[in-house]
């Protein structure tokens, strides 16, 4: 259930310590990376929602107790 969100937020990471690292001073390359990731993991752990629906192909429940339980 999390694997989609988690490995997009790996990749993230990845992706700024390989691109984003080498681009900055060296003083600064750990600083940014440092702060991105986490502003990143967020953005993306707050679509993890859509983005699961969107991965399992899911659909709303018919009407019927069930669906009215909660």
């Amino acid at each position: 259930m999390v694997a989609v969100p988690l490995v997009l937020v790996l990749t993230f990471r990845d992706c700024l310590y390989l691109y984003l690292g080498p681009l900055l001073p060296a003083s600064w390359g750990e600083d940014a990376v440092t702060i991105a990731a986490p502003a990143g993991a967020l953005a993306i752990l707050c679509l993890a929602p859509w983005l699961i629906v969107r991965a399992w192909g899911t659909r709303r429940l018919p009407e019927g107790p069930l669906r009215d339980a909660s």
